[in-house]
């Protein structure tokens, strides 16, 4: 099959590394695969994936990566022929102004009438019946790491926490600094990523006297570099869809020690690949830390299944596998756009 994947991305997040992950499969699988990004601005991820083509004959399947990408380019002329768009957040994420929040869900499932399906990378991120066109859900997946075995920790070692992600309010980084002036010594915090809220929240740790207990790495290309003596992931977040930072420590098992929001709870089984708790109970999360510290033998199997959840269900093979079935079901049906503007 022949593809042609929109972008606008202007830097490397989530639904990048879906792109990162998915095209050289898709290449690899024998796929024929275009990448079309802004002509400035592109992070260099993308970029590098933006090979030559042949063009041979043949329809094409345009695949609009993101909301964003459908408002740009979806209603472009000459957007002939099978179209998927591919939705990476949550519909019920609430990061921006109330007007925004309002009028984009409208927007999308106008836009939507000019694709022939939608793939949602979790069933949290979009209601069923959300749109007139067929829903599928194809879950992120990444590359299982061959030889990743859990790191044992012996009684009264330092546990390792991190939080892997941009450093913002929904994030959440603050209440993971609170909770960790609320454990023991033995608990350390890694932070890995930059954003907005970063120089506030070292300003907040210091307060706290927590300078010795958090490390700050910065933004990194390779989280998993900075991942290697970690025991537990940690994720507070307010919203999310399937984060790509839970998959990853899973493939390094590393269990996920979070809220229960979005694809987290499609991902996560509590007490079984890792620890799931309501939204907004830190006390609980206080709790499970201390019970994986005191037990290692616990962590150990969460780390274990947690790997094997990976490599059964969320891997880069798997992923791409489904994108390709539902994309043969698409270039079948033939159904094309409703809406003509």
């Amino acid at each position: 099959m022949k593809f042609c994947f929109y972008s606008t991305a202007a830097t490397f997040g989530g639904g990048e590394r879906y792109l990162a992950l998915l095209i050289p499969e898709l290449r690899r699988r024998g796929h024929e695969v275009e990448l079309v990004t802004l002509k400035h601005g592109a992070p260099e991820e993308l970029r590098s994936l933006q090979l030559p083509v042949s063009h041979s004959a043949g329809p094409v399947i345009r695949v609009f990566n993101g909301a964003g990408t459908l408002f740009r380019w979806g209603l472009r002329p000459g957007m002939q022929g099978p179209s998927i768009m591919v939705h990476h957040s949550s519909i019920g994420d609430d990061q921006t102004i109330a007007i925004k929040r309002w009028l984009r869900p409208l927007l999308l499932k106008l836009f939507l009438l000019r694709v022939d399906l939608l793939v949602r990378v979790c069933r949290s991120s979009l209601p069923d019946g959300f749109t007139s066109r067929p829903i599928v859900t194809v879950y992120n997946g990444v590359a299982p790491i061959e030889h990743a075995q859990p790191t044992p920790r012996h009684a009264g070692a330092r546990f390792n926490l991190a939080m892997v992600g941009t450093v913002n309010e929904n994030k959440n980084q603050r209440a993971a600094i609170d909770l960790l002036a609320r454990l023991p010594d033995l608990f350390h915090l890694k932070i890995v990523g930059d954003g907005p809220a970063a120089s506030e929240l070292k300003v907040h740790a210091q307060r706290l006297g927590l300078d010795q207990r958090i490390t700050w790495t910065g933004f990194t290309r390779d989280p998993a570099r900075e991942l290697h003596d970690c025991h537990a992931l940690l994720m507070l977040s307010r919203n999310e869809a399937l984060p790509f930072a839970a998959l990853e420590c899973m493939a390094l098992a590393i269990p996920v020690v979070c809220y229960a929001v979005g694809g987290l709870t499609e991902l996560v089984i509590d007490g079984h690949n890792g620890a799931l708790v309501p939204k907004g109970n830190l006390d609980e999360i206080r709790a499970r830390l201390l019970q994986l510290a005191d037990d290692d033998a616990s962590r150990l199997a969460l780390a274990r299944n947690a790997l094997t959840t990976i490599r059964g269900r969320f891997s880069v093979d798997t992923m791409t596998t489904h994108f390709i079935e539902a994309a043969e079901r698409t270039a079948r049906s033939g159904r094309g756009p409703d809406l003509l503007l």
